[in-house]
């Protein structure tokens, strides 16, 4: 029978819904991949545009209270201020020897960072950074990292520093 049930002429292309069923039988497998393939674009974009915005979010942030003072942002290296436990800290992005990271904070009127005054959840970062001398008759100086909590460096090691204002 050359005709289908419509009448009209039976032809590959011409099966009605028979050829989607067998269609969709044949590719599977590459349906399935392909649909997999697509969400996880969509969601990789998304977590990229939400990445995105929270930066940019990071500007406009009320904890970010030292952004609108009269402190110049070059002041020793762009700074990143955040509140822990009514301290102010001002962890810097520059690295430079003791004897600046000492002046910056001063000059602004902080002080380098107490070792006392250290809380571990607002300093997470796996570096080394200045911080004030218990001894100023030794030649070292004393830095803090999470990881080894009695370094001392020469101190015109270039490092990150730590500012603190109460």
């Amino acid at each position: 029978n050359l005709n289908t049930d419509n009448g009209h002429l039976r032809t590959a292309g011409n099966q009605g819904q028979r050829s989607w069923q067998q269609w969709i039988r044949k590719y599977k497998y590459w349906l399935i991949i392909s649909v997999i393939v697509v969400v996880g674009i969509i969601i990789g974009f998304a977590f990229l545009i939400y990445y995105v915005t929270q930066a940019v979010d990071l500007d406009n942030n009320p904890d970010n209270e030292e952004r609108n003072s009269t402190e110049p942002p070059d002041a020793g290296g762009a700074l990143i201020w955040q509140n822990c436990s009514g301290i102010r800290l001002n962890i810097s992005t520059d690295e430079v020897s003791w004897g600046d990271a000492n002046g910056n904070c001063t000059k602004y009127g902080g002080q380098l960072i107490d070792k006392s005054q250290i809380n571990k959840e607002c300093i997470k970062l796996d570096e080394d950074f200045w911080i004030m001398r218990e001894n100023n008759q030794s030649d070292e100086c004393e830095s803090y990292n999470m990881n080894h909590p009695n370094l001392t460096l020469k101190c015109d090691t270039q490092r990150r520093y730590i500012c603190s204002k109460s």
